[in-house]
């Protein structure tokens, strides 16, 4: 709790480990000192819509186990929980639409 509310998270000691530059970013200055110093990430250029597919899936399937769970009064707590996945959905089929997409292309490069 000291170090949150104590001098090294206000940032005003002369014992910071923080740099002058980081200091004055952190405290109000001018973003432009640390901006510089580091440099930003490098794009990226294929997206996997695979992995996207495969993780609208797993929410796609939730929401079923839920809906199931929701049709037969299994468990009172998980009522309409389903609902919370049902965007996985028309998400997963959008996914899955770009995949195709994205393997057309791989397999005309190649």
């Amino acid at each position: 709790i000291r170090f949150l509310f104590g001098k090294r998270a206000r940032g005003d000691d002369d014992e910071s480990p923080i740099e002058p530059e980081q200091k004055s970013a952190s405290t109000g200055g001018s973003m432009t000192a640390a901006a510089e110093t580091v440099p930003p990430p490098p794009p990226i250029n294929d997206l996997s819509w695979k992995v996207v597919a495969q993780m609208y899936a797993c929410g796609t399937l939730a929401s079923a186990i839920l809906g199931i769970v929701h049709y037969f009064d299994a468990a009172e707590p998980l009522r309409g929980a389903w609902v919370i996945f049902a965007p996985f959905c028309p998400s997963l089929l959008y996914a899955l639409w770009r995949h195709r997409q994205q393997r057309a292309v791989k397999c005309k490069e190649s």
